[in-house]
């Protein structure tokens, strides 16, 4: 199978477009996804950007230390921040949890099924903690002009999160 089968980027209109990194294929500094990745996030002139991965770089689960969540933290959020991607999402921890790094918002989105673990949120350096809850859970969001308002719900209907991220350069 080629490796490059497992990344790509898909938009949704002019403005929109999430870029899917696959964490178990050639993934590492300078490899040849990384170097796609860099290249699309550089073309790509879509006000709103996002990241989607398995295993997130900021999370409150009992997978918080782990190889591909330093990655994420060394490798993509540098990318990010330099091309202005406002979101990723990531799983792997079978919870809810938010956090702001940088002006990026990292959410795990875990909940969706499985049995749940135990928040624990151990400290980061230079990123805060803003939500997270041990609770099955999905998420909205909406794009209106120069924002967008996400909010997550459990499954009752009660509001776990929400949030407003203003659009950026392109």
């Amino acid at each position: 199978v080629d490796p490059s089968a497992f990344y790509w980027s898909w938009g949704y209109g002019p403005d929109m477009r999430f870029f899917f990194v696959d964490q178990y294929h050639d993934y590492e500094a300078n490899s040849k996804q990384l170097r796609w990745l860099e290249r699309s996030l550089a073309e790509s002139t879509a006000k709103w950007k996002f990241l989607v991965f398995h295993e997130p770089g900021w999370t409150c689960g009992a997978h918080y230390n782990e190889g591909n969540m330093v990655k994420v933290q060394t490798l993509l959020q540098p990318l990010c921040q330099k091309f202005n991607v406002q979101i990723t999402f990531g799983g792997h921890n079978h919870l809810y949890s938010r956090f702001e790094v940088e002006g990026v918002q990292h959410l795990t989105m875990g909940g969706g099924g499985a049995p749940l673990y135990d928040l624990n949120c151990p400290a980061y350096p230079n990123a805060t903690f803003i939500a997270g809850k041990k609770a099955h859970h999905y998420a909205a969001v909406e794009i209106s002009g120069d924002f967008l308002y996400g909010s997550v719900w459990v499954l009752s209907g009660d509001a776990l999160d929400r949030w407003v991220v203003p659009a950026t350069a392109a």
